[in-house]
């Protein structure tokens, strides 16, 4: 985009939106926090980066990865990312309408069940599941049992059952993410099963 500095907007949402996680007035979560989000927008950059996707297509990835769970922590698990899109256009208002409705596109790709459209969108997609093809979600599947059961005030005995469900159900968009991530992906499935 012509005279508009995205790496120094990308370098002031992302110290906003740590702001905003490491708030004292928000609540502090298992698995959708700071961590996570960072999870995201890491993975995101990868996927991206072996894509070769030009500067603004990148800002605008980069930027929904940020955003894309923001919603949490100010409502309930059900709406997060309209939520979500509502925060960033308030945080981006001074921005291009073009740019905020791609970044806007872009988080609500991430809700289940995920429908991608546009090669962004199946990235930030693949680097929000990122972990269930990594040894990393023998620690992400407790935290997310976790934090449902805190959010949700119920106990949920067959966990082990949804999360394979999630996980036959689920699958990567790009295939960078596919050759990279389904034999763990199977792992992780196989680990469960013996649980």
């Amino acid at each position: 985009m012509m005279g508009i500095d995205l790496h120094s907007i990308e370098e002031w949402i992302a110290a906003s939106v740590t702001r905003a996680y490491e708030s004292a007035d928000v609540p502090h979560y298992p698995y959708h926090n700071l961590v996570h989000t960072t999870g995201v927008v890491v993975h995101s950059r990868e996927i991206a980066l072996h894509y070769l996707l030009n500067p603004t297509d990148t800002f605008t990835l980069i930027a929904a990865a940020w955003f894309h769970d923001i919603g949490h922590l100010y409502g309930p698990i059900e709406g997060h990312e309209e939520r979500g899109v509502v925060i960033m256009q308030q945080y981006l208002n001074h921005l291009p309408r073009e740019l905020t409705t791609v970044i806007g596109r872009t988080i609500m790709a991430t809700k289940l069940p995920a429908q991608p459209h546009t090669l962004s969108e199946q990235i930030i997609c693949d680097a929000d599941t990122y972990h269930l093809g990594t040894p990393l979600f023998h620690q992400t599947d407790p935290l997310v049992h976790q934090e449902v059961e805190l959010r949700k005030g119920v106990t949920i005995p067959d966990w082990s059952r949804k999360t394979l469900e999630l996980l036959r159900r689920h699958f990567f968009f790009t295939d960078y993410c596919k050759v990279l991530l389904e034999k763990g992906k199977a792992e992780n499935i196989a680990w469960v099963e013996g649980r």
